[in-house]
């Protein structure tokens, strides 16, 4: 039962970590994308 609970444990925190790669890469593509808005917000504000 011991064993069993420490490779649940293991198989939590490993889907865990997995969860906050894809998180950090979720978080820097929206900020590069909300960069690149802003950056043509920009552009289109200074033809203006």
């Amino acid at each position: 039962m011991d064993r069993l609970w420490a490779g649940f444990n293991v198989g939590k925190t490993r889907r865990q970590q997995q969860f906050q790669m894809i998180d950090k890469q979720r978080q820097t593509t929206l900020g590069t994308m909300q960069q690149k808005h802003s950056e043509q917000l920009a552009a289109l504000s200074s033809k203006n």
